[in-house]
């Protein structure tokens, strides 16, 4: 196996882990030279594969892992698929890992379609940086590297800012409707004391209402008067 090769598998599950994390980058260094591996290495996952899919990973989420690497990382998916032949542990956690990105973006294109195409497209710029910090030892031309990492960096640095932008947009218009709620609940918190003691007072019989407590006779029978009583 190309030497090249050997060298980027042991880094694929680092690369999936920092490439999902919206943190990872902005603590890496800014120098992240590269060389693109080549395609095609190997039969996909959705074109059938005789080896045995590894414990914990369904033929569902490895198809779908595969999937989401070809269609926004086609790197990526190669790695996958050395992975696959020579490295089963890391193989596992690259596949888990894929699968619960795609899990996550999926669920966030449904609930929240304007934040969507910015995340899935930091998640591809995140990725890029990643494979590039992986071929580092193997550039062939560090200065082109350099200049593709820099327009990488570029890009993702944009697209934090649109992302924290929209942000902070979302949280002005959720105070602003708090700050609506507060005023009108001020404004008719009288009225509705008053509305809430009626409903109240209807559930109480008026005969309650008007009948004093009565306090009870301490005198028994015993303790009477015997003339009162009729008896000498």
């Amino acid at each position: 196996m190309n030497s090249r090769w050997v060298s980027l598998m042991g880094l694929l599950t680092l690369l999936c882990t920092y490439a999902a994390s919206p943190q990872a980058w902005g603590q890496k260094s800014e120098s992240v030279p590269s060389n693109k591996p080549p395609r095609q290495l190997a039969t996909s996952v959705s074109e059938g594969n005789s080896r045995e899919v590894p414990s914990g990973i369904t033929p569902e989420r490895e198809a779908a892992a595969f999937k989401f690497a070809e269609l926004h990382h086609p790197e990526l998916q190669d790695l996958l698929t050395v992975l696959k032949q020579s490295a089963r542990s890391e193989y596992k956690r690259a596949v888990l890992e894929i699968h619960r990105v795609s899990e996550r973006l999926a669920r966030m294109k449904e609930n929240a379609p304007d934040r969507y195409e910015l995340e899935l497209n930091l998640w591809k710029v995140r990725s890029r940086l990643n494979l590039l910090q992986a071929a580092l030892p193997m550039a062939e031309d560090p200065a082109e590297s350099l200049r593709e990492a820099r327009e990488l960096l570029q890009q993702k640095q944009q697209l934090e800012e649109k992302l924290l932008a929209q942000e902070i947009d979302k949280t002005r218009e959720r105070l602003q409707r708090m700050e609506e709620s507060l005023r009108h609940l001020q404004s008719v918190k009288q009225e509705a004391l008053e509305r809430q003691l009626e409903r109240l007072s209807r559930q109480v019989s008026p005969a309650k209402t008007n009948v004093k407590p009565s306090v009870p006779n301490n005198k028994g029978a015993a303790g009477a008067n015997p003339k009162e009583t009729g008896e000498n």
